[in-house]
């Protein structure tokens, strides 16, 4: 992707779609693209009426800088990669919200050897790794960070996001671009690996915890404290009310 021909100053207006929600973005163009290289499942469609964004991202001073409906303040970034980084929690976040009942979940989730796997374990736990590790053996990644669940049905629904490394990367095939990355983090492309769409929704056969570098398998006594323990907390989707 040649970075340097893109003019950040100029905006495009996108309407994306999936999980039966739409959320409205204006963002420089580079990153339309960027979303159409890794998100799986959603439809980037363009907007054509004057309905206030949902997300606006803008660039100025070396800096992107972020406006949205989140009652929380968003980052601004210097790096492409951690402003689409936090692009995602914003999607994932009002996304969480439009939907009723629903919960975000910090994990990670495959299938693998038609089992669905969730894994949980803290922030740095190597989650993201064991992911990578199976969807490189042909798994489906359901999801790398970001899981939503319905409690009241008991659903798990993917939100078609791609897998998120820490750089250095290791064992890419270099003949394909497998991913995009940027100073400290790394994207996959959508079509590196199998990403299970936006929107599809499975129910867990084994759920895991890492902890100390163990893997851990948990009984189905200890799901339910397992997945509160791990689960986001509203105030990052809250919505402003207008």
């Amino acid at each position: 992707m040649a970075v340097m021909t893109y003019d950040h100053s100029q905006n495009t207006s996108i309407i994306l779609e999936a999980i039966n929600q739409n959320l409205t973005v204006s963002v420089p163009k580079i990153f339309t693209d960027l979303l159409n290289c890794t998100l799986t499942g959603w439809s980037l469609l363009p907007n054509t009426n004057s309905k206030q964004a949902d997300i606006t991202v803008t660039h100025h001073n070396n800096q992107f800088i972020f406006e949205t409906i989140l009652a929380k303040s968003v980052p601004s970034h210097t790096d492409l990669i951690d402003t689409l980084n936090e692009l995602f929690l914003c999607i994932a976040y009002i996304v969480t919200n439009k939907i009723r009942g629903a919960k975000l979940l910090h994990c990670a989730a495959f299938k693998d050897n038609d089992e669905n796997v969730i894994i949980f374990g803290a922030k740095k736990a190597g989650k993201s790794s064991l992911a990578l590790k199976k969807v490189q053996s042909d798994a489906i990644l359901f999801a790398d960070d970001l899981l939503l669940w319905i409690p009241r049905s008991a659903q798990f629904i993917c939100l078609g996001l791609p897998i998120r490394m820490r750089r250095p990367i290791h064992n890419i095939n270099e003949n394909i671009p497998q991913f995009i990355a940027g100073k400290q983090t790394a994207y996959a492309h959508k079509n590196a690996f199998r990403v299970a769409e936006a929107g599809f929704t499975f129910t867990p056969d084994q759920i895991l915890l890492i902890d100390c570098n163990e893997i851990i398998p948990m009984s189905l006594l200890k799901w339910p404290k397992l997945i509160a323990q791990y689960t986001i907390s509203d105030d990052f989707s809250e919505i402003l009310e207008i």
